[in-house]
């Protein structure tokens, strides 16, 4: 069995070495994740901004317009039904 001395130079060297590499992939994994998290939170973000598009353009006709009854008329009823997105609206 081989005894490795702490104090030697080839120690000190192997310690350095996995030391770095351990660090540059910790640091390498926090990066990929924050940028993998900024990645979904872009995804979400257009793609609820897509899904509502349609409504959007019906509430800013209508808002504008003064015309707050055409938002709850059937057809619009259809449109909120229809997105299968749309978690929330009343």
């Amino acid at each position: 069995m081989m005894r490795i001395n702490l104090h030697s130079i080839r120690a000190e060297m192997l310690f350095a070495i996995i030391g770095t590499v351990l660090l540059s992939l910790t640091i390498t994994g926090a990066l990929q994740y924050n940028s993998e998290v900024d990645s979904r939170s872009a995804h979400i973000i257009d793609k609820s901004m897509i899904s509502l598009q349609t409504i959007i353009s019906l509430a800013a006709r209508n808002i504008n317009g003064g015309n707050l009854m055409n938002l709850q008329n059937t057809g619009a009823q259809d449109i909120y039904k229809t997105n299968p997105d749309l978690l929330y609206l009343r």
